[in-house]
């Protein structure tokens, strides 16, 4: 009796762990970009080029359902499956989608969470152009439900 109610409480806690929705309503952006392979994590120090500008969009990451929307201008631009989240640290996530393709190019995405520090990166490889950039965000507001 006492296994069941353990796997049964083991079950329960497991599916808590990815019920979140996290939503990130994004002002002003700022992306980095690299010419050639590397840890998207390592493209600002090592970046190439750099833009920033102003926009007007919302991610909602829904870790349950294993999919991520993005919104322009309160219009639904695409709703995308997760592939993998991976979370080795406690609130911080690396979750990656199934290969993207944009005119027939390839482009490997991967969005960079840490809920303690309320940071959000958005990093993409296009393997055509072997380019990598990641996307900070200078002017932002996270939800987490």
């Amino acid at each position: 009796m006492k296994k069941i109610l353990l796997i049964t409480a083991a079950i329960f806690i497991a599916t808590q762990l990815f019920s979140q929705v996290i939503t990130v309503n994004v002002d002003e952006v700022k992306t980095f970009k690299h010419i050639g392979a590397i840890n998207p994590l390592d493209v600002i120090e090592n970046h190439h080029f750099v833009e920033s500008y102003e926009t007007e969009c919302k991610y909602i990451l829904d870790l349950d359902k294993k999919t991520v929307a993005l919104y322009f201008d309160n219009s639904l631009i695409s709703k995308l499956n997760i592939h993998l989240i991976e979370n080795n640290i406690e609130n911080v996530y690396a979750i990656y989608l199934n290969d993207v393709s944009r005119d027939g190019t390839k482009i490997k995405t991967c969005y960079f969470i840490d809920l303690n520090k309320k940071s959000f990166y958005f990093s993409w490889y296009d393997i055509d152009a072997d380019l990598v950039a990641l996307q900070t965000h200078t002017k932002y507001n996270m939800h987490v439900k």
